[in-house]
């Protein structure tokens, strides 16, 4: 089973207090919080919002060299690497850092050592190639590819247990390739130029790492991934909870006898598990049967390439050169390598010590009158969830009373870097980067071992830099990191419609994870458990029905539809989150006064453009086309328009018609809550 993760939070219901009134030095955007200039407002609102709302600034930003996108989350992304460059160096250089504190700075320090690193060459990589060319058996590689040290297409991990979310379970499930699925498996002319680039980036993978016969190493190593790709599961069918399920480890060993289960998990660091979480059976059935078919020689071939490619970026720029021309050129578009600090805080942040670094960044940069702004806004958006599902025309009362539990017991954690490991026995070199990476990877692998032993409320580890959000089903919580909650998200100087319409959506968004397809099967304690009557669910079912047939009519470019299966979720979420926003915004105005008219817009106006101006962002097509393939979101554009078409509120507040491209009939839009 995927770690299941959905956007959502919220906090107990309290009275609720009022808004702060604008900071006299005012909002980031304009005079209220909004950006006039980034309108096109030669377009009219029911052709196209996502244009009016953004147009003038589309017309205007180009993509830069060095990046695949522009607009609101890149921007936020950059200004945080900015900040925490300063946290890093900072630590780097000082004698006073505590605990976690001298672990981060001796890490950064040697990412930043690429003079080091180039001395070094292959040598830090030799231990680890070494196992692999030992290989000598099917049973040998399974081990290796088990091992926390390699990658591989299978995937073992721990996470809550669905049956018992204050346990944790290990999880078994295919793992990754070097492409998306989609991309071994289409003959369309982009795709095979794209499995030809591949085939060079494998063979100078493989020609840095001083292998013979590149060339045909890599042939066969695609040849091999393209034969895995058949076999594995897609990503509308990963996303799906209801493929996984808790077995023995007896019948496991019994359903998919080409693995030794027992050895795998020893292997793995996770020994002594009686009962696992298995998804994607028949992809893992099949990759037992490729370990015992396939030679030994081109499975050792393969790891190695894989071991490589994985670590590129910290090994010397024979192969993190290689690998930006293909994942960054290739792939994306991008055609400059950022700087290298930039990059060093994108991995500190995301892929090494983003909860360690993130306390820091809390602490310097998030203050707690935000956290108490935002929570008033949490509160109003749960409370009008409640009222939506009490006024549910389709919902009866027995699944109500299962969806008023779970709302009740919904938390929120806001800002907070949350649970921060103790990293006091990591040993960190600052002239060995390769095996501070290794070495943290098997720490981590540590404490999931450790936490199979006990029982702790369910938690997910956060990293506040990167400015997300998400709810956590085993939970039952939100979360929203520190670097999300900044214009246009959420300002503490802005109109409130605009901070409604922003964060206000962005929270019920998250908060209708709870109840979409696939949170809808976890009930008020975390648990997998049906507490929906039949007649709830088939209604539910007509409804996300009709929402994928609207989303599946849409491009993402000529000839690409959306996926809708894929993003159904999301979809699901932006729906719920903008009725819920619009109404928690409409219990505001009634609290508070009618809202003013400000730069010519009403009240509404203001909430829909400002929701809007959140998906602010422009994709190079080559991205554009990955993420169709992978992403569980739809587009930005279509994100916008395509929740803004559903909602009566904002049919009358820009007059839309009938005449109006945009435009749905009553009995045409899709009204969830």
């Amino acid at each position: 089973m995927k770690f299941r993760v959905l956007a959502f939070a919220l906090a107990a219901m309290a009275p609720l207090p009022t808004l702060a009134a604008p900071k006299a030095e005012g909002p980031q955007f304009g005079a209220f919080g909004i950006d006039l200039t980034a309108r096109d407002t030669a377009t009219w609102p029911g052709d196209d919002f996502w244009s009016y709302a953004n147009g003038g600034w589309s017309s205007r930003t180009a993509i830069a060299g060095d990046t695949d996108a522009v607009g609101v989350a890149p921007t936020l992304a950059r200004e945080s690497q900015e900040r925490v460059r300063v946290l890093l160096e900072d630590l780097a250089k000082s004698s006073r850092a505590d605990t976690n504190g001298r672990r981060i700075g001796d890490l950064y320090a040697s990412w930043m050592a690429q003079s080091d690193i180039e001395m070094h060459g292959l040598r830090p990589a030799a231990p680890y190639l070494a196992r692999i060319a030992d290989v000598r058996s099917a049973k040998a590689v399974q081990g290796l590819m088990a091992d926390i040290d390699y990658s591989a297409p299978i995937a073992l991990g721990v996470s809550a247990n669905p049956a018992e979310p204050t346990r944790n379970i290990v999880t078994v499930s295919q793992g990754a390739l070097g492409l998306p699925r989609d991309y071994y498996l289409n003959d369309e002319a982009r795709y095979v130029a794209i499995r030809r680039d591949y085939l060079v980036y494998i063979e100078r993978i493989l020609a840095a790492g001083g292998y013979a016969n590149p060339h045909a190493r890599a042939t066969a190593i695609l040849a091999l991934e393209v034969a895995l790709a058949r076999t594995q599961s897609t990503r509308a069918e990963q996303r799906e909870d209801s493929r996984s399920r808790t077995v023995t480890l007896a019948t496991l060993q019994a359903e998919l006898p080409q693995w030794d289960w027992p050895q795998l998990l020893k292997a793995a660091g996770l020994e002594g598990a009686t009962e696992v979480l298995v998804s994607d059976v028949d992809a893992l059935r099949a990759l037992g049967a490729l370990t015992e078919s396939q030679p030994v020689s081109l499975w050792a071939d393969y790891l190695a390439y894989r071991f490589l490619s994985d670590h590129a970026e910290v090994l010397p720029n024979a192969f993190a050169s290689a690998r930006f021309d293909f994942y960054a050129k290739t792939l994306t578009g991008v055609t400059t390598p950022p700087a290298r600090w930039r990059r060093g805080v994108t991995l500190m942040n995301q892929e090494w010590m983003g909860d360690a670094v993130g306390q820091v960044y809390v602490a310097r940069y998030f203050p707690p009158e935000a956290e108490r702004q935002v929570r008033t806004i949490f509160d109003d958006v749960k409370e009008a969830f409640r009222i939506r599902i009490e006024q549910s025309p389709w919902m009866d009362a027995q699944t109500k009373v299962g969806a008023l539990e779970k709302l009740s017991t919904l938390t929120a954690r806001i800002g907070s870097a949350g649970q921060v490991a103790d990293y006091s026995t990591l040993r960190i070199d600052r002239t060995d980067l390769l095996g501070n990476v290794v070495r943290l990877a098997r720490f981590r692998r540590e404490r999931e071992r450790q936490s199979l032993a006990t029982a702790n409320p369910p938690d997910y580890p956060v990293n506040p830099v990167s400015g997300n959000g998400y709810y956590y089903a085993a939970a039952n919580s939100i979360t929203l990191e520190a670097g999300l909650l900044r214009p246009p998200f959420f300002d503490p100087a802005a109109d409130p419609a605009v901070n409604y319409g922003a964060i206000g959506v962005f929270l019920g968004h998250e908060m209708g994870h709870a109840f979409d397809d696939q949170g809808s099967r976890y009930d008020a304690q975390g648990r997998v458990r049906d507490w929906w009557s039949p007649a709830s669910r088939a209604a539910f079912a007509q409804r996300i029905t009709a929402l994928k047939a609207q989303y599946g009519a849409y491009d993402v470019l000529p000839g690409l539809k959306v996926d809708s299966a894929l993003t159904l979720g999301e979809n699901i979420a932006d729906l719920g989150g903008l009725e819920a926003a619009h109404l928690a915004y409409q219990r505001y105005v009634a609290r508070t006064g009618p809202a003013p008219i400000l730069g010519g817009l009403t009240g509404d106006q203001r909430f829909f453009l400002a929701q809007a101006q959140t998906r602010r962002t422009k994709l190079r097509e080559d991205v554009a086309r990955q993420l169709a393939a992978i992403d569980t979101h739809a587009p930005s554009v279509l994100r916008a328009n395509g929740a803004m078409r559903n909602n009566d509120a904002w049919y009358a507040a820009f007059k839309v018609e009938p005449k109006d491209k945009l435009y749905l009939s009553p009995d045409q839009r899709v009204r969830i809550w």
